[in-house]
């Protein structure tokens, strides 16, 4: 801007320094000549006194070099010419100066020379026998004069650019100078041009603008960047050459990884290569990998920037739950086969040896006997499966009440009183007035199978105490038996489906191998904690920890 104001200021400068020079030149010039003008006339009337006294005569002997002296009659013969022979010289009646002398009294004229390098003034008056007297005289022309003028011209010129740009200069550097210092953060705090106000009214507009959307995208940023720093799965996006541009805590907490690693620096497994790959060419892809036990599912799908440019967005998300959930159902799905098989095939084998009539009259209360106890089991093993898929599912339409733990205790002990009696197992209560929030026929399910569990795998005369207490803010549930115990490595295990510490003696008694896995169902519906305590030979003591009614 500022070489623009010094090429417009010089250039101003300089058109008026010469447009100066020809006013100065043109005035001077019209100057001279009306001077030249007044003196011709001055002398056309001393020698008009002359020739008016003597005639001819009057011009013998005189000699004026500056003027041209011409006496013409009235029909435009020249008379005399002190310049020239009057017999050579052509007609002047067509002269401009002759004619207004002839018709006014007085008359000038001014004409050029051929070369243009001169101009010739001339002074003609009219006397009174009708003859017409001029003077001339000759003068440089204008175009002659500048020339004449041009070195001096020229000089002034040269100094008066020279006197321009420096100028200019300052008044530029003078005059940008406070638009230079203006406060954009604050254009109304500034003191300059009152012509500048309108554009630094809307350069203020313009910047609460702007702060208000960048107030609100720095508002959006942080809150996309606690999202994704805070989001319980992992986040990474790889540019085109495969190094890492972005990472959240959780991607870098499960593969270690920072800003400009390369996607293979913190992980190469195979199935992880090959979706990333996949990706890059354009294909969404998943794999599922395995981190320290920790199973993770990859999501890797493709971006591309405005400029074209690809890259890649990977989602890890942790399916450990969902695996193993899968994997129990699995499980499930084959010991389910399996403990139903085994009772079918004892109906079904002792059915058809009685429908045959292979089994003799004396023995069909026997078979009859065994395809009771073994229907019941397989109804208990339904029964059982069915509780314990309501708990999965939590398709429990009973609300959370009240419940006074002792009765419970003391409904249950009197349910298994015929078989802790047939063992002469005894069973107590120690209950203190304790109450817990919670859906009664679960309550109830999961005391049950604990007072049966440590009834079923007692000594005989053994003991079962059930004791329940409030503690700080707790319900302790506590069933102990002075049973067999439970190996260390198999506790761990034993609230799983279908696991059996001593799987023959579980089909002794009938154990369908899913009591445990139902109280522990129902202790987290119940967000109870489960412990468990035992030593071989002496017993074991379960303990559910409710948590207390406020």
């Amino acid at each position: 801007m500022t070489e623009k104001m010094i090429k417009a200021i010089t250039k101003v400068l300089v058109i008026a320094l010469l447009f100066t020079i020809v006013l100065i030149l043109g005035v001077l010039y019209e100057h001279f000549t009306n001077e030249q003008f007044f003196q011709l006339r001055n002398q056309l009337q001393v020698i008009e006194k002359g020739v008016v006294l003597d005639g001819k005569d009057f011009f013998d002997g005189l000699n004026i070099n500056e003027y041209r002296i011409t006496w013409i009659e009235s029909d435009g013969e020249v008379i005399y010419d002190s310049k020239a022979s009057s017999d050579t010289m052509e007609n002047h009646m067509e002269r401009e100066e002759f004619k207004e002398a002839l018709e006014s009294g007085y008359g000038q004229s001014s004409r050029n020379s051929v070369t243009l390098s001169e101009k010739t003034l001339y002074s003609a008056k009219r006397l009174p026998d009708g003859s017409v007297l001029r003077v001339s005289t000759t003068q440089l022309s204008v175009i002659s004069l500048v020339m004449s003028m041009l070195r001096p011209i020229f000089i002034i010129a040269l100094v008066a650019l020279i006197l321009s740009v420096v100028f200019a200069r300052r008044v530029s550097k003078k005059a940008i100078e406070p638009i230079n210092n203006i406060n954009l953060e604050d254009p109304l705090s500034n003191d300059v041009y009152e012509e500048l106000s309108p554009l630094l009214l809307r350069i203020d507009k313009q910047n609460q603008k702007i702060k208000a959307q960048m107030d609100d995208l720095t508002q959006k940023n942080k809150e996309i960047t606690y999202v994704i720093e805070n989001v319980s799965d992992g986040i990474i996006t790889l540019d085109k050459n495969g190094k890492v541009i972005m990472s959240n805590k959780k991607a870098e907490e499960i593969f270690s990884c920072s800003e400009g690693n390369y996607y293979l620096d913190f992980c190469r497994n195979l199935d992880y290569k090959f979706a990333v790959e996949e990706a890059f060419k354009g294909n969404s892809s998943t794999c599922v990998i395995n981190i320290d036990n920790i199973v993770y599912k990859i999501y890797a799908s493709t971006t591309k920037s405005e400029n074209e440019d690809i890259s890649v967005f990977l989602f890890i998300s942790d399916v450990t739950d969902e695996e193993s959930a899968q994997k129990m159902r699995r499980e499930f799905t084959a010991n389910v086969s399996h403990e139903l098989k085994t009772p079918l095939s004892t109906i079904l084998g002792s059915a058809e040896l009685i429908e045959n009539g292979i089994v003799k009259p004396a023995e069909i209360p026997y078979f009859a006997k065994k395809i009771h106890e073994e229907a019941a089991r397989l109804l208990n093993l339904i029964q059982d499966i069915i509780k314990l898929s309501r708990l999965d599912e939590g398709n429990l339409t009973s609300e959370f009440v009240d419940i006074e733990l002792f009765d419970i205790c003391k409904s249950v002990r009197e349910s298994l009183l015929e078989k802790s009696e047939t063992r002469e197992i005894s069973i107590d209560i120690i209950c203190d007035n304790s109450k817990i929030k919670g859906i009664k026929p679960v309550i109830n399910e999961m005391i049950y199978n604990l007072c049966d569990n440590a009834i079923t795998y007692n000594k005989e005369k053994g003991k079962v105490v059930i004791e329940v207490k409030t503690l700080d803010d707790k319900v302790s549930l506590k069933v102990s038996d002075t049973g067999i115990g439970i190996e260390k490595s198999d506790i761990p295990h034993i609230f799983e489906r279908f696991y059996r510490v001593d799987k023959s003696r579980s089909k002794e008694t009938g154990g369908t191998g899913l009591g445990l896995s139902i109280v522990k169902h129902g202790a987290e519906l119940h967000k109870a904690k489960i412990s468990v305590e035992s030593e071989i030979d002496k017993g074991t003591t379960i303990e559910i920890q409710f948590p207390k009614i406020m």
